[in-house]
Order: structure tokens, then sequence, then C-alpha cells
């Protein structure tokens, strides 16, 4: 991502939410102009047709300021230090390219195992830049690694199901990485920090028009590509040695889309199938709300982030205590329902 350290922070963090909110505004004309629409059926959270893509305008801010620092530190275009290995270049293609994918998927639909393709490969040509080295490292690890990464942006894709919640999780989770970038060695903060926050001031330019009532929704275009920076991302804090905190960040995604997903496969359902079964759209079900839930989540984001922090000296302790946020967060959402489901 480009480096922000020139200016002072908060300047750049108000210009990149500038851009994103008016860019998703732009959007949104657009798509109700070509009439792309989230109809209402039995399986979604919401109760009018509403624009769906609005995600294309993160997809577009971030591949400039990815492709803009990467490609402009390749040619000698910008000063950042260390050269670029040329396999990093990769990613930010990639992650244009697995965007495009999902933009043919929200228009028409593709075949899962065609979307899961695309994913891996994705996945896979990023993998040196996540993890921070010049090329691709065993073959076992590099799967093991690649199918980890795609699982993880399939979560996020199957938690975009209330107003407000992808925005609220994607600002969380990159005003966390950006904390904890404030602690680390300089080596591997820089980079880190500068990306997460460039991902959190675009990702709460488009939650203002995601918050409830959503006048947009971000679509496949939006959450999966902005999975696969977050789990970028994490990977890298995990390749630096703090895999507690990169496990702790994303653990009430982690927790719902894992619960709902085991649930469903014990009942028989096929995992790829559009559902209403998270915790979080049985809590909108039973009157909660999505303003109330999507705030809940924030509130409990906040904890985990604080306790990502303290990971960095007692990583054991903070993962245990992180863990013991789910069960009363996922009842009180979801209450026996939990257990049962709500059906196909």
């Amino acid at each position: 991502m480009l480096p922000l350290s020139p200016l002072p922070y908060g300047l750049a963090w108000l210009g990149l939410f500038t851009a994103s909110l008016l860019l998703t505004r732009l959007t949104l004309a657009w798509l109700r102009r070509r009439r792309i629409m989230d109809h209402p059926n039995a399986r979604s959270s919401h109760s009018a047709p509403t624009p769906r893509g609005g995600g294309i305008a993160i997809v577009i801010l971030l591949f400039l300021l990815w492709a803009g620092r990467d490609f402009g530190r390749f040619f000698g275009l910008t000063d950042t230090g260390e050269p670029l290995p040329p396999a990093h270049l990769l990613a930010p293609l990639a992650f244009l390219g697995l965007a495009a994918v999902c933009w043919r998927d929200d228009l028409s639909g593709l075949p899962p195992w065609l979307r899961l393709l695309a994913q891996l490969a994705a996945c896979a040509a990023a993998l040196p830049w996540a993890l921070g080295t010049p090329g691709w490292p065993a073959a076992a690890e590099t799967a093991a690694l690649v199918i980890l990464w795609a699982g993880f942006l399939n979560f996020f894709n199957f938690m975009d199901g209330i107003d407000g919640l992808t925005g609220v999780e994607a600002v969380s989770i990159a005003a966390g990485l950006f904390l904890l970038a404030l602690f680390l060695p300089p080596a591997q903060a820089t980079g880190l920090r500068d990306a997460a926050a460039a991902i959190a001031a675009i990702a709460a330019g488009f939650l203002v028009w995601n918050w409830h009532p959503a006048r947009v929704f971000a679509g496949d275009v939006g959450s999966v590509p902005l999975g696969m920076a977050l789990g970028g991302l994490l990977l890298q804090l995990a390749a630096a040695g703090f895999w507690a905190a990169a496990v702790i960040l994303p653990l009430y995604y982690l927790a719902d889309a894992g619960l709902t997903l085991t649930r469903r496969i014990l009942h028989g359902h096929r995992p790829w199938r559009a559902h209403r079964e998270h915790c979080y759209q049985i809590a909108v079900r039973r009157g909660q709300g999505h303003a109330r839930v999507s705030g809940a989540v924030a509130g409990v984001n906040l904890l985990l982030a604080l306790l990502a922090l303290l990971s960095l000296l007692w990583p054991l302790i903070a993962l245990g205590l992180a863990l013991l946020l789910m069960p009363p967060l996922l009842w009180w959402m979801a209450g026996p329902a939990i257990w049962r489901g709500a059906g196909a």
C-alpha cells in the first residue's frame, strides 16, 4: 500500500475516507442507473431492493494505492528502502483479477468451483507478498497457506449479510492492525501500519453508505477482495511471529462463520449454498436490528483489538480471554438456534 508516513496520518486518513465516501456515492448512482440490485428473497436479511456492488469503490482505491506503491518501488519511481522482489508485483494484479471474477459473479453468477479456483489462484499468486519473502515456500507449505487464506476470504464473504457488518469488521481489523503496528519493530511495522491505515479509511468511507438502512451493498466484488487484503495482512502478522494477534483480531468472524459452517455440514446442507443461518442473521430475525447487531460486533472487536495488543506480551492468555468472549456474544445473537440453525 502507499506509504502514508510522510504526511500527517490524520490528514492522509481523512483524504482516503473522503475519496471513498465520494466514490462510493458515485458508484451507488451508477448501480441504480444500471439497475444492478439485490432483491429481497427468502435467504436475505433486507426488505427493499438495494444496489449491489458498491465494493467496486473499495477495489479501485485499494488497487491504485497498492499498485502505485509496489510498481513505483519496483521501477525506482518511489524511494521506499529495500528493492521490491518481482514476485510481489503479482499481488495487486491478483487482487484486481479476483475482483473482476467476483464482479462477473455478482452480475450473473458463476459455478462454485470456478469461484474457488479464482480465489486459490489469487492467494497463490500473492503469497510472497503476504509472507514478505522473495518467492514461494515449499510446495506443501504453500498449499496449506493458500487454502488457509482462501478459507479466510470466504469466511469474510459469508459474513456480508446485514447492513454495516462488513464495513464494521474491515475497519475493526484494519484499526487493530494499525494499533499493533505502533508497537512492532520498525522493520515489520511500516508496511503493515500504512496498509492498515489505508484500508480502515477506505472501509469507513464505504460504511457511511452501508450503515443501516443500507443504501448500497458491497457485493462479492467488495467483500471477497477486501477479505483477501485483510487476510494477507494477518498472514504478514503471523509470519512475523505474532500468530495469536492474527487469530484474535478476526475472531468474531471466525467463530460465527466457523460454527455456522460446521452446523450446516452436520445437518447435511451444501456449504456453498446461500442461507441466513449465521448467528448475526438469526439475531436480526429475533428483533435485535441491523444497527444494534453491527454495533455489538464493533464493541466486541474493540475488546479483541486490546487483547491482540496484550498478546504481544502474553499470547496464550490473550487468546484464551478472546475465546471466552465468543460464547456469550453468539448466544446473545442466536439463543437456542445457535445449535439447531434455522433451516436450509
